[in-house]
C-alpha cells in the first residue's frame, strides 16, 4: 500500500491527517522491529538446540556403543554359563564314573573272594568226601570180612584163625547190624557234606549275581 495517501494539500487537517500516518508508520516499524527481534531470539534458540544436539549425538554414539558391548558381553556370559553347565554335566558323569569303578571294584574283590571261597569249600569237600570214602571202604571190607569169617568152613587140621573181634565178644547179627548203622550214618554225614556244599554255592552264586546286578543298575 502506499505510504503516503493522497489527500488535499490545503488545510490543518491534511497536516494532522500526514501526522497521523506518521505516526501509525512508526507504530509499524516499532512492531515489526519487536517482531524481527522475536524471530531473532527465536532463532538463536534454535541454534543452541541444534548445537546441543549436534553436542549429544556424539553421546548418543557413544551409548549406543556402550550397549553393542554390552549385548556382546550378555552373548559371551550366556556362553559362559553353557560351557559352565556342560562343565557341571561332565563332573556329576566324572562322579558317576568313579563311583561305578569303585562298584566294580568291589564287585569284582566280591567275585574274587566267593570264586576262592567255592574253591575252599570244594577242597573241603573233597577231602571230606575222600575220607567219608575210605572210612566206608574199610567199613565195608571189614563187614565182608566177618561175614567171610561166619560162613567159612573151617577145616579140622588147620589151627583157628585169630580172631576179628576181641575174644570175649561174639561174632552176631547185632555186630553186624551195629556196622552197617555205622556204615549208614557216614553215608549220611557225607550226603549232609555234599548238600551243605550245594547251599554254600548257591549262596555264593546269589552273592556274585547281586554284584552284577548292582553294577548294571549303574
Amino acid at each position: 500500500m502506499s505510504l503516503f495517501k493522497r489527500k488535499s494539500s490545503k488545510g490543518p487537517n491534511a497536516v494532522d491527517a500526514l501526522r497521523a500516518e506518521v505516526a501509525e508508520m512508526h507504530q509499524q516499524l516499532d512492531a515489526s522491529e519487536q517482531s524481527r527481534r522475536l524471530l531473532e531470539a527465536r532463532i538463536q534458540s534454535l541454534d543452541a538446540t541444534t548445537l546441543s544436539l549436534v553436542s549429544r549425538t556424539g553421546e548418543l554414539d557413544e551409548i549406543t556403543q556402550r550397549m553393542a558391548e554390552v549385548d556382546a558381553i550378555k552373548h559371551q556370559v550366556a556362553q559362559i554359563d553353557v560351557v559352565n553347565a556342560k562343565l557341571a554335566s561332565l563332573d556329576s558323569l566324572n562322579s558317576k564314573l568313579t563311583e561305578l569303578a569303585e562298584r566294580v571294584t568291589i564287585s569284582s574283590d566280591d567275585a574274587r573272594q566267593a570264586k576262592d571261597q567255592a574253591a575252599t569249600l570244594h577242597e573241603h569237600i573233597s577231602n571230606v568226601s575222600i575220607e567219608l570214602a575210605n572210612q566206608l571202604g574199610e567199613l565195608s571190607r571189614e563187614i565182608d570180612g566177618l561175614n567171610s569169617v561166619a560162613n567159612a568152613p573151617r577145616p579140622s587140621a588147620m589151627p583157628p584163625p585169630a580172631p576179628v573181634l576181641e575174644p570175649t565178644q561174639a561174632l552176631s547179627k547185632d555186630v553186624l547190624d551195629q556196622l552197617r548203622t555205622s556204615q549208614v550214618k557216614l553215608a549220611n554225614e557225607q550226603a549232609r557234606y555234599e548238600i551243605a556244599f550245594r547251599q554254600d554255592l548257591a549262596m555264593l552264586a546269589e552273592q556274585v549275581k547281586r554284584s552284577l546286578t548292582d553294577t548294571d543298575d549303574l
